[in-house]
This record gives C-alpha cells, sequence and structure tokens, in this order.
C-alpha cells in the first residue's frame, strides 16, 4: 500500500477545500495510522477494507474524542480519496462522556475563605461563591 501517495492525496483535497492546517495535520496523521495498521495486516488498497474491520479498529479506541477525530478523517478519507463515500454510513459517531463537576464541601469553602488573608482576594471569591459567576465573567466584571 502507497501510504505516502494516499496521505498526499488527502492533504491537496482537504487543503483545496480551504480547512484549516490543524485539520490537515490531523487528517493526515489518523490516515496514516489507519493505513499502517491495515498495511500490516496485508491489506493493500483502502478499498479491500471492510466497514466490519474498521468498526472493530475504532473500538479499540477508549477516548470518544480519539474515537470522533480518526471517525472523521476516515469517513472524509473515503468520501474524497477512496471514493466511497457511502462505505461509513452506518458508523455512528461516539457518545461523549459527561463528568460531574467536582462539588465541594462547606468545610473545603470555610477553609478556603479562613485561608484567604487578602481582602480583594476575599472579595473575589466570596462574589464567586455566592453569584455561581464563571471566572471568564468575573474577569469581565466593571
Amino acid at each position: 500500500m502507497n501510504i505516502g501517495n494516499y496521505t498526499r492525496q488527502l492533504s491537496e483535497s482537504i487543503r483545496y477545500k480551504r480547512y484549516s492546517e490543524n485539520t490537515v495535520n490531523s487528517y493526515v496523521a489518523c490516515i496514516t495510522k489507519f493505513l499502517q495498521h491495515f498495511e500490516k495486516e496485508g491489506f493493500t488498497k483502502p478499498s479491500e477494507i471492510s466497514a466490519d474491520r474498521i468498526k472493530k479498529f475504532l473500538g479499540a479506541m477508549t477516548n470518544p474524542g480519539t474515537h470522533k477525530a480518526y471517525l472523521c478523517a476516515i469517513k472524509y478519507f473515503y468520501s474524497e480519496v477512496g471514493r466511497q463515500p457511502r462505505k461509513l454510513d452506518n458508523v455512528q459517531y461516539p457518545h461523549k462522556s459527561r463528568k460531574l463537576p467536582i462539588v465541594l464541601s462547606q468545610e473545603e469553602i470555610q477553609r478556603m475563605f479562613t485561608a484567604c488573608t487578602n481582602t480583594k482576594h476575599k472579595v473575589i471569591l466570596s462574589l464567586l461563591y455566592s453569584t455561581g459567576l464563571r471566572v471568564s465573567e468575573l474577569l469581565n466584571l466593571k
């Protein structure tokens, strides 16, 4: 498999559509690793790789962000370079895991206020705590 040729075609296609340079670099890196993985398994063309094998390749990724990045790159690759735009229509994007915020206990909040000796800093902490402002919102206050 001529990986360099495929990645060159991919980067030219992405640049032609005026995607950002970060997208170009990300897609090329993902497709390079993707093609290297299947080259080791003996595939000579990307068209020979089945959708099930691609799902299995993506399923090995534990981070949903990485999974999504690879899937976007692979879908783009097959639609633009591989000329198989419908190959991955049945492959779904992963759901992003949602983390709950860490809530401080009353004792931790009290220790934070008692540890703060600067009056200005105490006012900032009080404002943040009592109003629920984000830090960026606090910084934009006049």
